[in-house]
């Protein structure tokens, strides 16, 4: 799948906060399309970095609390399947996100990057991220990317810490 990036590769290495979780059964954890499971398939060691319910198993953090992807090198926090990376890991720090029987385009309310965004765009100078979440609400509403939602519902996720932004599916 092709998606614009609206945020830079070089302001996520800066970060330390996505691919990194505080429970092994995280919500967070990216949920997995088919196509997403083969094209991993060659980056993984094993199968088993894909649990039964189609999401990336986390592993524990031998350093420290929680657990992170195993596709993230910590040392350099680069992820090893980048150039083949998963739908959601494509669509963060927006996630999809049911909440009273009702989907939206979200973000996380916790990365930096988006958070300075919505308080810039707040302050009505946040044009370039407004025509971003125009461009992914309209994307996510057409096929094919609305047919790939549907046939896989557990990439909507009911998350904690989001700021929804644009209903879907209406």
């Amino acid at each position: 799948m092709s998606l614009k990036q609206f945020i830079t590769s070089d302001y996520c290495l800066q970060c330390r906060g996505c691919c990194r979780f505080l429970r092994p059964d995280s919500a967070w954890s990216p949920g997995l399309t088919d196509e997403d499971i083969l094209n991993i398939r060659g980056y993984a060691q094993s199968d088993s970095c894909v649990t039964a319910d189609k999401r990336i198993r986390l592993i524990r953090d031998p350093g420290g609390e929680g657990f992170f992807c195993p596709f993230l090198r910590i040392e350099d926090n680069t992820c090893v399947l980048y150039a083949v990376r998963p739908f959601e890991c494509l669509l963060y720090p927006f996630v999809i996100n049911r909440r009273d029987g009702r989907i939206f385009l979200a973000v996380d309310a916790n990365c930096p990057f988006a958070e300075e965004m919505v308080r810039v765009s707040g302050k009505g100078a946040g044009g370039g991220w407004e025509n971003y979440i125009a461009y992914l609400e309209d994307l996510l509403n057409k096929e094919p990317q609305c047919g790939l939602l549907k046939r896989n519902p557990h990439i909507i996720q009911t998350y904690k810490d989001v700021l929804d932004l644009r209903e879907l599916f209406r």
